[in-house]
């Protein structure tokens, strides 16, 4: 018999994607799901298109939430599936997706992880491959690859170990699977696209405030879970620096964006428009 699959999405003034996200698992091709909606009170018209699709969402929750990962744990807790799944309010799903996470738990035979691989876009039709990386080589070299729209976890595992750690508000899910890791949870990886991940929601900042934030919340991971204090500050560092590059060139995107806009609209700067100096000097 094929296992009820529990899926999560959590959502706050999400009506521009939540369809979306909605129709890529009203596609699934597995049919025995239950379908989750947690919603933080949102004011737009998240909650109208909640209602809108009650054939396929079986539960909604609408209320105040600590956070993106309080919400979460709000859905595990409800979920009646064998196997859960997250899917935010802005990714998606591919039509094969849970048919497969199905399929490898099965295989599996055990309380476990499964994950894949996915695709992150943007609005300008840009796209990335990411393959998925949690095997024991990745947990010693601190290089996790989580994909975390692929990552499917068994109800009992979240049963036994806890759900996310909402005092990580970055990176909750890398905390748990270093959690799962150590407890020797298994993890199955599905060589397949599993999810499209869309650039630009809370989990895909890239701003100076969430690089000192995520160093700081990845320090205490490691040191948490017995990371020797070289490693972890080795990877701490890494992680910083990549983050911190990327929120300089989020910054100078930003500013040439800004030029190119003033530029349309003929506007100069303080600079353009200032007279050449006609005085001189002795």
């Amino acid at each position: 018999m094929n296992p009820l699959v529990s899926i999560v999405t959590v959502t706050y003034n999400s009506a521009d994607t939540l369809q979306e996200t909605i129709d890529s698992v009203r596609r699934q091709t597995y049919g025995n799901i239950e379908y989750i909606v947690v919603d933080g009170e949102s004011t737009d018209d998240t909650l109208d298109i909640i209602r809108s699709n009650a054939d396929i969402v079986d539960r909604c929750i609408s209320e105040p939430d600590e956070g993106i990962y309080d919400a979460m744990n709000k859905g595990i807790r409800v979920a009646g599936g064998e196997l859960i799944g997250i899917l935010n309010s802005d990714d998606l799903y591919l039509p094969h997706t849970v048919a497969y996470a199905a399929e490898a738990y099965q295989k599996a035979g055990e309380p476990c992880v499964v994950y894949g691989n996915m695709v992150k876009f943007d609005g300008d039709g840009n796209e990335t491959y990411h393959e998925g990386d949690l095997t024991d080589e990745a947990f010693e070299e601190l290089d996790l690859q989580l994909n975390h729209p692929t990552c499917f976890v068994s109800q009992t595992v979240y049963e036994r170990h806890g759900c996310f750690d909402t005092w990580f508000k970055i990176g909750a899910d890398r905390e748990l699977m270093l959690r799962l890791q150590n407890a020797g949870i298994p993890r199955f990886y599905i060589n397949k696209t599993l999810a499209r991940f869309r650039l630009g929601g809370a989990t895909s900042r890239s701003t100076l405030s969430d690089a000192f934030w995520l160093t700081w919340q990845n320090w205490v991971m490691y040191r948490r879970h017995g990371i020797p204090v070289g490693r972890a500050l080795q990877r701490v560092a890494y992680v910083f620096f990549r983050r911190l590059a990327k929120s300089i060139l989020s910054l100078e995107k930003l500013r040439r964006v800004k030029a190119r806009l003033l530029k349309i609209l003929g506007v100069q700067t303080i600079h353009e428009n200032r007279e050449p100096d006609s005085t001189t000097t002795a």
